[in-house]
């Protein structure tokens, strides 16, 4: 008589199913691997690029603003004026605009560090989940700023750019995440 299986034991397998256990994974060995790690690494490396150079164009742009930097400094995002010039629709102080503006630029240097972090860990199991952290982060910022851009009614100034940063971070996150 055969013995009662608990729900925590797993029932030997029939002959007939060994037999379709080892095709499936003499199939799953001869199949080819996916060779896309370079373009993983490559996208992962884009947007790294990408959120350091929005960080340090902005915090020059805030550096132009405090007389830090000349006025004629070239290399600076014009997003402090861009900041002021939305939220004059609430009469928002200057002092909660700048507080604004600055969490803004440590939410993008978090974002970068953590994609720079993720290029690094490109050749090791932990690729995707640092990738998936790090996306995290630079797509909720996204996020935040289409939440901003409804709140201040900014949808004719940078609502497109930010839905297509979104969408272009959520398809990025997408490819260099799935599996195999």
């Amino acid at each position: 008589m055969d013995k009662p299986h608990s729900p925590l034991t797993i029932p030997e397998a029939a002959p007939g199913d060994r037999d379709l256990i080892r095709s499936a994974q003499e199939n799953a060995a001869e199949r080819p691997k996916n060779n896309d790690g370079p373009l993983r690494a490559g996208i992962v490396f884009f947007w790294a690029a990408y959120f350091s150079i929005v960080a340090i164009t902005n915090i020059c742009d805030g550096l132009k603003v405090i007389d830090v930097l000349p006025a004629d400094w070239k290399f600076a995002s014009g997003n402090v004026g861009l900041m002021f010039s939305v939220t004059k629709l609430y009469a928002t102080p200057f002092w909660l605009t700048a507080i604004m503006f600055a969490g803004v630029v440590l939410w993008e240097v978090l974002g970068a560090m953590l994609l720079w972090q993720s290029f690094g860990a490109r050749a090791s199991a932990r690729f995707s989940h640092s990738a998936t952290r790090a996306f995290t982060v630079t797509i909720a910022l996204s996020c935040g700023f289409l939440l901003a851009d409804e709140i201040f009614l900014a949808y004719s100034l940078v609502a497109g750019s930010h839905m297509h940063l979104l969408i272009a971070q959520l398809v990025s996150w997408h490819v260099v995440t799935r599996s195999n």
